[in-house]
């Protein structure tokens, strides 16, 4: 395998178009880091209990409702004090909202795929699919 230079690389990335990206998949950030107390205690996991116990997390979903489907998503924790921000005039998405977008064949995809890849599963995840 050759090794492309830098400048090569960056071309590429810089070549990338949409259409190029045949998974549909975005890019999420996640601006949901718990400091005080969860907004949403059923929504709230710890991503990492046992290197980082203390660490809490509003959790997003990995399967992004069609409506919200784009390149990049910006998913912050409700009750944000700061002020949303997106991308020129889109606002940033509140966690919940993605949730609350899931249909029960969405939720039930959501859970298999945190179960397989052995995530944290949220108390409204698990309440809503039928195990």
């Amino acid at each position: 395998m050759t090794r492309r230079s830098k400048r090569e690389l960056t071309r590429e990335v810089d070549n990338l178009r949409p259409e190029d990206d045949d998974t549909g998949a975005g890019l999420v950030l996640n601006l949901t880091n718990v400091m005080d107390t969860s907004p949403h205690p059923e929504l709230t996991v710890q991503p990492w209990p046992e290197s980082k116990p203390q660490s809490r997390k509003i959790a997003v979903p990995k399967v992004i409702p069609e409506k919200f489907s784009e390149n990049i998503i910006i998913v912050e924790m409700c009750g944000d004090k700061a002020p949303r921000r997106g991308r020129g005039d889109e606002d940033g998405l509140f966690a919940c909202d993605l949730w609350e977008e899931l249909t029960d064949e969405q939720l039930r995809e959501e859970y298999e795929i945190r179960q397989a890849e052995d995530d944290p599963i949220p108390e409204y995840l698990a309440n809503r699919v039928s195990v």
